[in-house]
């Protein structure tokens, strides 16, 4: 689509319809642009990062890494795909079991158990 569009741009889009739509145009190819870097290095992004004492996990382009001390976990809930953290707040936050290999997830699994209950539904 990008294509089709530079090409009409490159080609001398005239008058009003010109000046309002460069500008559109010039916009739409440079969003795409940073969106296609974007998931050309989504897999070299660490999704989980976990120390002794905190967890950070990656929420997307946009938004911020979400960072959690282990201490203000109450309790975790696994289900097939996912583990979610509820926190001694009433917040609640999603890991994407997924994401992460089965190394990572054993070795999540295990700190977590030293810090709060996990149960499965």
């Amino acid at each position: 689509m990008n294509v089709g569009l530079l090409f009409f741009l490159l080609n001398g889009i005239t008058g009003a319809f010109g000046l309002v739509m460069s500008p559109i145009l010039l916009l739409n190819i440079l969003l795409s642009t940073v969106l296609a870097v974007y998931y050309f290095k989504l897999h070299t992004i660490v999704y989980l990062r976990l120390t002794d004492n905190s967890l950070s996990i990656h929420k997307g382009l946009v938004y911020p890494r979400k960072k959690v001390d282990l201490s203000e976990i109450e309790q975790g809930r696994l289900s097939a795909s996912k583990l979610i953290l509820l926190l001694k707040n009433e917040k609640e936050i999603d890991i994407n079991l997924s994401l992460l290999t089965i190394k990572d997830y054993e070795k999540l699994h295990a700190m977590m158990l030293h810090f709060f209950p996990i149960q499965r539904h």
